[in-house]
């Protein structure tokens, strides 16, 4: 497994997250920067930011570990802190089972998520996690 397969695996699992129906909302959409969604932003939208990757040997195998910062954005509500607390429950679900489904992804680490004002959207709410994903390279990589 590359890196790139491990953040698609994130993505996926991240908009594969079930919603919480008593808070309600739009489903959870990557912002994919100059990509299939061209960047547009709406209610839990996310940024999933590679942050950087450190390989560690172990027992002769290649077992890198890839750091990422999760925001999801919200539109300011009153509401919103509830909404960010019930994705918080779903998200971590997701991301922490995704060992089950993903054989080369040894363990998935998430930090805690920190509601508040965007630092990068004006007027909008958001939470932000670090995610620390150690995975398998695959042979002949």
């Amino acid at each position: 497994m590359r890196e790139t397969a491990v953040h698609a695996a994130l993505v996926a699992a991240i908009e594969g997250a079930t919603l919480d129906t008593d808070v309600g909302g739009e489903e959870f959409r990557h912002i994919d920067q100059g990509g299939a969604h061209g960047g547009v932003l709406t209610e839990r939208s996310f940024l999933l930011r590679w942050m950087g990757t450190v390989e560690l040997p172990t027992n002769n195998q290649r077992t890198p570990e890839a750091t990422y910062e999760l925001e999801i954005f919200y539109a300011q509500s009153p509401y919103v802190a509830r909404r960010m607390a019930a994705d918080a429950e779903r998200i971590g679900g997701a991301l922490w089972g995704l060992h089950t489904s993903q054989p080369d992804i040894c363990a998935v680490m998430v930090g805690r998520f920190e509601p508040g004002e965007s630092p990068d959207v004006e007027g909008m709410n958001s939470t932000i996690v670090s995610v620390v994903v150690k995975y398998q390279l695959t042979n002949g990589v």
